[in-house]
């Protein structure tokens, strides 16, 4: 009986083992997996839905063009933003110059927009319940052949920003600002603020 036992208790423990190392395969341990993402570029929006504050942070006033309709977007998620990268970016983003000093000196990924690729410079991912977010920043504002209204970007600590909202399997929607006002939040995450900036829905999010 006592061996009857220990082999079903054994079993149980190597059923738990394989199932933490599934689930861990993927998410990373709250995290979107890395790799290859690509999503098709809807509408641009002023306020896009499902881009409410604190999940997100899409505060409104973004500057839509409607150009880019149709066309895709590639983004390659090398690796995330670590708490030290995460903590110096907290640190200097009250001043606009030393946080795109120290952004700029970081890489994790690439971004492929309108035929230009630009660096992803942070990267953090957080899951809530099934869903994963997943949000990138670059140094550089994602220019596109069409600028929003009158030419403007925004302005004051300002660069490209992509939120993905992605299921198990790497499926999803998303908002992209080719230039957006952020904040990078205590928990790690980069809300995008305010500003003049151009907001497109991002549909049809797969992973590779």
């Amino acid at each position: 009986m006592i061996n009857r036992f220990n082999r079903f208790r054994s079993a149980i423990a190597s059923l738990t083992v394989i199932s933490l190392l599934s689930a861990l395969a993927f998410a990373g341990g709250g995290n979107a997996p890395t790799g290859t993402y690509t999503a098709s570029v809807g509408n641009s929006a002023g306020t896009v839905s499902g881009g409410a504050p604190g999940r997100g942070g899409f505060r409104g006033r973004g500057q839509g063009n409607g150009t880019a309709s149709g066309k895709s977007v590639t983004m390659n998620v090398g690796s995330y933003s670590t708490q030290e990268e995460l903590q110096k970016l907290r640190e200097t983003q009250g001043d606009p110059s030393a946080f795109f000093n120290t952004l700029s000196s970081y890489n994790h990924g690439t971004v492929t927009f309108e035929g230009q690729t630009f660096t992803v410079n942070a990267a953090y991912s957080v899951q809530t319940g099934s869903k994963y977010f997943l949000y990138l920043l670059t140094a550089n504002p994602l220019k596109t052949s069409q600028q929003g209204p009158r030419g403007r970007i925004a302005t004051g600590t300002a660069g490209g920003y992509i939120r993905l909202t992605v299921d198990a399997n790497g499926a999803g929607d998303g908002v992209l600002y080719t230039s957006a006002q952020v904040v990078v939040k205590n928990n790690g995450e980069i809300e995008a603020r305010a500003g003049a900036a151009t907001a497109t829905q991002l549909t049809g999010v797969t992973h590779q």
